[in-house]
């Protein structure tokens, strides 16, 4: 970490730039991808929308490294395969966390060592924590899980279509054609 570090605003003119670096690998870097697709089309729906996203140094381009702030919801991600989260804590290092009385973050387990550390580093109250997981499936082989007898062991199938409706409309999920 440098001194010189700081927050640099990605403009939302470039959002679907950086949307776009993370279709290579597919899926393995699809919460991003379909996160600022979301936050690109609601952002062009209400031009309004106080949404912010930033990149440390400006970098972006190079090690698709973003932090995302809506409101009290801070998102990132990071496409750097240090298992250290150097650059993910550089980034997150740069942010006023001073200024948030309650912040909400959704970020893949991978990154909870960063968390931990910017916690520790910032002096920060922890009120509630929930660990929560991130599960892909191509449509094609979910469409064949038509009984529990073809689920993985300790794997539920619950989900009905009604909260399946609601889950479709609320952010930061809500997508247009969450079947794809």
């Amino acid at each position: 970490m440098t001194g010189c570090d700081r927050l640099v605003e990605v403009p939302h003119a470039d959002w679907t730039e950086l949307r776009n670096l993370f279709q290579c690998e597919w899926p393995k870097h699809e919460f991003a991808y379909y996160l600022l697709r979301n936050y690109v089309t609601w952002k062009e729906r209400h031009e309004t929308l106080d949404v912010k996203c930033y990149s440390l140094n400006g970098d972006w381009r190079n090690n698709g490294s973003f932090v995302l702030i809506d409101g009290f919801e801070i998102y990132f991600y990071s496409k750097d395969d240090d298992n250290n989260c150097t650059v993910l804590i550089q980034l997150l290092s740069q942010i006023e966390w001073d200024s948030f009385n309650e912040i909400s973050m959704d970020y893949l387990e991978k990154y909870h060592p960063a968390v931990e550390r910017i916690i520790s580093d910032k002096c920060l109250t922890v009120s509630s924590s929930k660990l929560a997981n991130y599960y892909f499936m191509p449509k094609e082989q979910a469409l064949t899980l038509h009984s529990s007898s073809t689920l993985p062991e300790s794997f539920t199938l619950s989900i009905k279509p009604e909260p399946t409706l609601i889950f479709k409309q609320c952010p930061p999920i809500a997508v247009k054609d969450m079947e794809e």
